[in-house]
């Protein structure tokens, strides 16, 4: 597992583990770069609240 350095092998997990990030790919899409210029604003609200979350983040 990619997130804790986890070897996983020949374990059920696996195919879990696929199918829920093929899940997750199709929900996702491409940000670009125009996407993130979108608003100074934004982009400063946007940054202030990815600090905070980062601070909370280990906790979960």
């Amino acid at each position: 597992h990619f997130e804790c350095a986890v070897f996983m092998y020949g374990c059920s997990v696996i195919k879990e583990l696929k199918k829920d990030a093929l899940k997750t790919f199709e929900m996702s899409h491409r940000v670009t770069v125009a996407d993130r210029k979108k608003g100074f604003i934004r982009q400063v609200l946007g940054g202030l609240i990815d600090s905070v979350l980062r601070v909370f983040a280990p906790l979960f």
